[in-house]
């Protein structure tokens, strides 16, 4: 999957492929990501259960990084 174009909502990034996926990402624990999918229905984005932990930034430079995207 190729992402197409990435947001930010709040503390979470959301990422939209190229297939119509979306995905969000999150800061978690100490220098942790959780990640998982998400969808629209209607006008909400639903938020699933985080199906994917990494090790990622520390949460100041992932806030730092998401704040770079658009809302």
């Amino acid at each position: 999957m190729i992402e197409n174009s990435t947001y930010r909502l709040g503390e979470y990034q959301i990422a939209e492929y190229d297939d119509g996926a979306l995905r969000w990402t999150a800061h978690h624990g100490f220098g942790e990501q959780w990640s998982g999918k998400c969808f629209i229905l209607g006008d909400i984005l639903v938020l699933e259960e985080f199906t994917h932990e990494e090790i990622g930034y520390l949460k100041g430079e992932f806030l730092d990084r998401i704040r770079k995207l658009p809302a």
